[in-house]
């Protein structure tokens, strides 16, 4: 019997099924802890972006307050971030960073508190990111944007008519008219 260097030992039957059923426990085992560790970790990888509201739905914004609702239902909110844009110049309405996640964050502004804004256009940016471990640990980010027009100029009154002499216990009227831009009157 001549024996060949090419030739491989052969495995005994009983090694062989050994193997695979060790290799198929150590898949299992894996697999479980893959499943069990996704089931605990799971809300801390949600994927949702926080959510942005705004008060008002109106296109032009003057000098009364409107706010910013900033949500976030599953981790919580990391950073919010909000600025307007106008010619250039950009504002910061709010900065923060927060040390533990928080569910809401509500932004009352007033256009008469902040400086440099002028009639005409403008863009309201914010950005919310949450406290996800989603992106790498970066969490998840909403940018909102919107394109607005400013108007600071309250509505003017013209005097038509007046009676400067009204009687005591007598009735009196004015007659005026209101610019164009007013809302309502009356």
């Amino acid at each position: 019997m001549r024996i060949s260097r090419h030739s491989r030992p052969a495995i005994p039957p009983n090694q062989g099924e050994e193997l695979k059923k060790a290799f198929l426990f150590i898949f299992v085992l894996l697999l479980g802890a893959l499943i069990a560790g996704g089931i605990i970790f799971r809300t801390r990888f949600e994927s949702e972006p926080p959510q942005v509201i705004l008060s008002t739905n109106a296109d032009t914004i003057g000098m009364g307050p409107f706010d910013i609702n900033v949500t976030d239902s599953g981790t919580g909110l990391k950073a919010v971030t909000a600025t307007i844009s106008q010619g250039g110049a950009e504002q910061t309405l709010v900065a923060e960073q927060y040390a533990s996640a928080i569910a809401e964050k509500k932004v009352n502004v007033a256009l008469s508190k902040v400086t440099g804004i002028k009639e005409g256009p403008a863009i309201l940016r914010v950005r919310a990111r949450d406290a996800s471990l989603w992106h790498w640990g970066s969490g998840n980010e909403t940018v909102f944007e919107k394109a607005l027009a400013v108007d600071i100029t309250p509505p003017t009154l013209e005097l038509i008519a007046d009676d400067r002499y009204v009687n005591f216990g007598g009735v009196g009227a004015i007659v005026y008219k209101a610019s164009a831009d007013t809302a309502s009157s009356g």
